[in-house]
């Protein structure tokens, strides 16, 4: 059995005490009066610092030692790169050789695709070519996609808080309403076409989430629906005025 080789050529010796406790601990288990000495010897060195010489032996020990941190400086990067130039994956015939082995060994069914290569007139199904952008109908589709999932997967920790809110008050309400194929309303009471949005502090105040926001608001007003929208802040300080908000539009 290989032993790993010590980190430090110096080790401060341990003492008689010491060496009877650790024998002890070897032989037997740990007692009450064994664990009130150990910590009795630990209370004793607390505090303590390395003497000037023990220090000076250590900072000798570690000298000459490699660092662990690898730094690629420009004569290195060069050397990788060139020691990597001309490697290439592995060849259809290792490919084939390793599968055998596998299918041999754990008996399992080849891959369908083993040994076959895309034809390039399938692999243009796939490849988009430089430029290439979706049709309006496709944009269409994925847009209505989106809005008929349910994100976020759990409702935020200020959406809770209203809908608590809403729920002592008896009002009736939905979470994650999609609206107009343009948003989904994080709580809207649709027999009083009323959206509600929590907004967050950080990500509703950048720039582009605020012109979004905006058009949003300008798209569900088009089509006859109240917009509130409260910011994180607001609703940590004062759900109450919410909630009555909220009342005085319903």
């Amino acid at each position: 059995m290989k032993f790993a080789t010590p980190r430090f050529k110096f080790r401060p010796k341990h003492t008689e005490e010491t060496k009877r406790l650790m024998s002890i601990l070897a032989k037997s288990r740990v007692t009450d009066e064994m664990r009130e000495r150990m910590a009795e010897l630990g209370r004793a060195s607390k505090g303590r610092k390395a003497s000037v010489e023990l220090r000076a032996k250590l900072s000798l020990s570690h000298k000459g030692q490699k660092r662990r941190a690898v730094i690629y400086t420009e004569e290195l990067r060069k050397k990788l790169s060139e020691a990597h130039k001309g490697r290439h994956h592995l060849t259809l015939e290792q490919r084939k050789h390793l599968s055998e082995f596998f299918i041999k060994k754990y008996q399992v069914d080849p891959h369908p695709m083993l040994g076959r290569k895309l034809s390039k007139e399938w692999m243009s199904k796939f490849i988009r070519p430089k430029g290439w952008h979706h049709t309006e109908q496709a944009k269409t589709l994925m847009r209505e996609a989106r809005l008929r999932q349910v994100l976020p997967m759990v409702d935020t920790s200020i959406e809770r808080k209203v809908q608590e809110g809403l729920r002592q008050k008896s009002i009736v309400f939905q979470t994650q309403v999609p609206i107009a194929q343009i948003c989904q309303a994080d709580i809207a009471i649709p027999a009083k076409h009323l959206a509600i949005f929590c907004d967050g502090d950080y990500w509703h105040s950048i720039p582009k989430a605020i012109r979004n926001d905006k058009r949003i608001n300008e798209v569900l007003a088009v089509e006859g629906w109240q917009v509130l929208r409260f910011w994180e802040h607001e609703i940590n300080a004062d759900i109450a005025r919410v909630i009555g908000t909220i009342e005085t539009k319903i």
